[in-house]
């Protein structure tokens, strides 16, 4: 008896014990992330972009380069280039992507158009282009009829001699609709379907209207993207992953 005595607890304890592992498994599931985008170095993701008559205006090809982990996640570091139609490189940009304290983020970069871009980098090349961002966040787990963050993408181009212009775009009204199997070139997923609204400043006002497919630990399947007046503009498929 004596030995026995050794190993029990009080009441008092045996709640703090409780209270303990509660708090374990409680930080345990809300670290748990979902990808929605392959977190795994040398991962290879390819799109093609075709206007409302299915002609092909665009491609992307989308290469992890590199991958971190540190105490709050794992991230990698993607490179984006595009090209036209044609082939020609329109050019190349970076952006991060990861999980990070229990929720998936991509950074909204990864919207920038690179025609566009470019275009900015060959009118001011003298000036002072400045990017701030916020994070697309993904939930682990989606509910139909969630309400997702807004994001916003900044960019400020400066000088000595003129006045700072400001663009930016900004993705709202990030709402879940449901969940689908979609079938593209790549194969078939089960996606969620996510909506949402996108306003460019460039430096006059555009607003396009998105539904977008998401695969979990790959990403993007598929996006339409609609007009002001829900005029079919684009749509975006996933059409190879290595």
């Amino acid at each position: 008896m004596i030995g026995l005595k050794c190993y029990l607890l009080s009441p008092k304890k045996l709640f703090f014990l409780f209270i303990f592992v509660f708090v374990l498994i409680l930080r345990s599931f809300s670290q748990h992330c979902v990808p929605y985008f392959p977190l795994k170095r040398y991962a290879k993701i390819e799109y093609q972009h075709f206007d409302a008559n299915n002609r092909l205006i665009l491609s992307e090809s989308l290469k992890v380069i590199q991958k971190e982990e540190d105490s709050s996640g794992e991230f990698v570091k993607v490179e984006r280039e595009s090209f036209n139609s044609k082939g020609t490189s329109l050019g190349t940009n970076y952006f991060l992507s990861g999980c990070q304290n229990g929720a998936f983020f991509i950074q909204m970069k990864s919207r920038l158009d690179m025609k566009a871009l470019n275009s900015f980098k060959n009118s001011f090349k003298n000036m002072n282009i400045n990017l701030s961002e916020d994070k697309i966040i993904f939930p682990d787990t989606f509910y139909p009829g969630e309400r997702l963050n807004d994001a916003t993408l900044k960019i400020k181009i400066s000088s000595k001699t003129i006045t700072s212009l400001r663009l930016s775009i900004k993705v709202y009204n990030r709402k879940v609709i449901g969940f689908d199997k979609i079938e593209v070139s790549s194969g078939t997923y089960k996606c969620v379907k996510i909506t949402s609204d996108i306003q460019m400043m460039v430096p006059v006002s555009i607003i396009l209207h998105t539904v977008e497919w998401y695969a979990p630990n790959i990403g993007l399947v598929k996006s339409n993207v609609y007009t002001q007046k829900n005029t079919l503009s684009e749509t975006i498929m996933l059409t190879g992953l290595k």
